[in-house]
């Protein structure tokens, strides 16, 4: 035992040196109480705890912390055993879930632990297509998606009622969730338990739909199609709407009843795509149907879906949808191509009266598919055409306005199987214009050729298929007379000279241009002749309407005209003009070609076609002059002859 060393009286204690006295005694005062000898066991001495002792104690407190509060989360929480929770949680929710009606769900809550729960609170997770009406208890917050209970005890269970819309599709599957909060008695932290509902499936709508006509077409088809609808609720529905989305491919003939937006002068609108029916008042049980006919065209567009939905506006004009039926269709191409020809020309173009109209026809299966049973008709509308003229080697079954061929005329309009290309011709003439009532006949023909097929490949159907139509004005028709006289129609001479013209001595002679028109206005008229090299223009002329011109360059008579009106005859345009010849002696016992062909060009203003006419050319024998014809050839200097002067 350490010896204790006393201090001499005179010096004084510190304050430390006391109180570590003080400590000493009560030390000492405690053994000797539990029967300790002080003596014995010596002096008890007390040090410091060193840092790193204290470092030690801090860190061993936090661990316990830390394996108290898992602990907790174990025994109250979700970790590791889903089985095992503090709250028992079940959905019951209907069997039966009816698009746009009402339905209501219940959530059963039981406290399953053996001491109270404080705060209990549900925030619940709806699907998107739901639409919130009321709950009990109420809900506590602006989003309607939480409910605060309150305290359960041990054993302690209740109920939410949730009523709610559900907006979607028959066939939409969803499911509820909902994140239980509580305090457990005695703690002070706060724990969570997650619940979810199983997936149920939304089973019927208040309006039901149904959608008949063909799921498989083609372009040229004309298809119909029945919307069936029919209230499946229990009470009345007022304000429905149906919506039709039609796909591009769809041109649409006829809707009945007509859509709830006509156009503005009463008629259908049959341009957009969406059309949109009002069903006011659909009592319990009722149904109703909307029928459309149209046709389909060809289209690049590879999507091909009729659109049927059933639902309600709500007050912020947003369409909602009770329930949707899309119609998948199965786009066939028949391939079959018309063109259709007259004269060689598939475009628009003018004809005249009495022309032979001749057509031809090429069809050729560009598709996949073989053909069956086509019927090929060319529609021919017209008052002028002159049927009676008609050839056609394929003897077609001609009707009022069109002729037909069938398999029984061509056989392989029977079976037509891809790349076959076949032509059928015909021609027809236009009637000659004294045939022709002008004034109240339509002076024109517009043709266009049409195909029927009653199958392609296996798909049975009704398919007609047209060409491009061609439309053929009748033009104008404009006449020319040409002639030459050496005396006018009253005997008078016009001419001088000596007839029959003389080898070595001049001859005058008239050449007179007469035209006339009928139907249309013509511009830009001109008649041209050229004069043959020994002909010589004498410079007199006459015109009732245009100039005259004479260009020695290349010895041209023209005669141009601005514009002709409508029915104007000889009468009223005219001109003539003089030439004379001095034969030589190799012109002896010959005729002299005074000019050569006249040739009339003029382009009619309605069907903007040009239109020509030629004359023949003039010799000096004069055909159309009746005091002088026949005396045209030449003679040597002793022939007799007749001279003017």
């Amino acid at each position: 035992m350490e010896e204790k060393k006393n201090k001499p009286a005179d010096e004084k204690e510190t304050p430390e040196e006391k109180h570590e006295q003080e400590i000493q005694k009560d030390i000492e005062n405690i053994y000797n109480s539990n029967g300790s000898d002080p003596a014995e066991t010596g002096k008890l001495n007390i040090r410091k705890a060193s840092w790193m002792k204290r470092v030690l104690l801090i860190q061993a407190g936090i661990a316990i912390v830390l394996l108290a509060a898992i602990a907790a989360f174990l025994f109250f929480g979700n970790g590791g055993n889903d089985e095992e929770t503090s709250l028992d949680v079940e959905f019951d929710i209907p069997e039966e879930i009816i698009s746009g009606a009402v339905s209501t769900f219940f959530v059963n809550y039981k406290n399953t632990e053996s001491h109270s729960l404080k705060d209990v609170e549900f925030t619940f997770r709806f699907p998107e297509i739901f639409e919130f009406v009321s709950s009990d208890p109420p809900m506590k917050n602006e989003f309607q998606d939480r409910i605060y209970i309150g305290n359960l005890l041990r054993g302690q269970s209740g109920m939410i009622a949730i009523s709610g819309t559900l907006m979607g599709d028959v066939g939409d599957l969803f499911s509820i969730g909902t994140t239980a909060s509580f305090q457990p008695q005695n703690f002070s932290s706060i724990f969570k338990e997650e619940f979810i509902s199983e997936t149920r499936q939304i089973t019927t709508s208040v309006i039901s739909l149904e959608v008949e006509g063909p799921r498989q077409v083609t372009p040229g088809q004309q298809a119909e199609y029945t919307i069936i609808y029919e209230n499946s609720t229990e009470g009345d529905l007022s304000d429905a709407l149906i919506v039709v989305t039609f796909p591009e491919s769809f041109s649409v003939l006829t809707l009945v009843p007509e859509p709830e937006k006509p156009s503005e002068d009463g008629q259908q609108d049959t341009s957009s795509l969406r059309k949109t029916w009002k069903i006011s008042d659909l009592k319990k049980g009722e149904s109703g149907t909307i029928q459309i006919a149209g046709e389909f065209r060809d289209t690049e567009v590879e999507s091909h879906e009729l659109i049927v939905e059933a639902g309600q506006q709500k007050p912020n004009h947003e369409f909602q949808v009770f329930q949707k039926d899309v119609v998948e269709l199965e786009y066939i191409s028949h391939g079959l191509k018309l063109d259709l020809a007259i004269n060689g020309v598939k475009e628009d173009s003018s004809v005249s009266f009495s022309d032979a109209l001749n057509y031809s026809l090429t069809y050729k299966n560009l598709g996949r598919e073989t053909l069956y049973d086509i019927t090929l008709t060319v529609d021919i509308a017209s008052d002028v055409l002159d049927w009676d003229t008609l050839i056609d080697s394929n003897h077609g079954q001609k009707q009022a306005k069109s002729i037909a061929w069938t398999k029984e005329e061509i056989p392989i309009l029977a079976v037509m199987r891809p790349l076959q290309e076949e032509t059928l011709e015909f021609s027809v003439r236009i009637k000659d214009i004294r045939d022709v009532d002008i004034e109240r006949s339509d002076l024109k023909t517009i043709s266009i050729a049409k195909a029927n097929i009653k199958k392609v490949g296996d798909l049975k159907t009704e398919i007609r298929v047209n060409s491009k139509s061609i439309e053929n004005k009748i033009n104008t028709q404009l006449e020319m007379n040409a002639s030459g006289r050496y005396f006018s129609e009253d005997n008078i001479a016009v001419g001088q000279g000596p007839l029959p013209p003389k080898v070595g001595e001049k001859t005058t002679f008239r050449i007179y241009w007469e035209i006339s028109n009928n139907l249309h206005e013509v511009k830009d008229v001109k008649v041209k002749t050229e004069l043959p090299l020994n002909i010589v223009w004498e410079d007199k002329f006459l015109t009732s309407v245009g100039v005259l011109e004479y260009d020695p360059r290349d010895n041209t008579v023209t005669w141009k005209i601005p514009k002709i009106l409508p029915n104007k005859g000889f009468d009223e345009l005219n001109a003539w003009f003089d030439i004379a010849v001095i034969p030589e002696e190799r012109d002896a016992g010959k005729l002299l070609l005074l000019t050569k062909e006249s040739i009339l060009s003029a382009v009619d203003t309605v069907t903007n076609s040009g239109v020509a006419e030629l004359s023949r050319s003039i010799t000096s024998n004069l055909e159309d002059d009746e005091f002088g014809g026949g005396r045209g050839l030449v003679v040597g200097g002793s022939a007799p002859t007749t001279d003017s002067d």
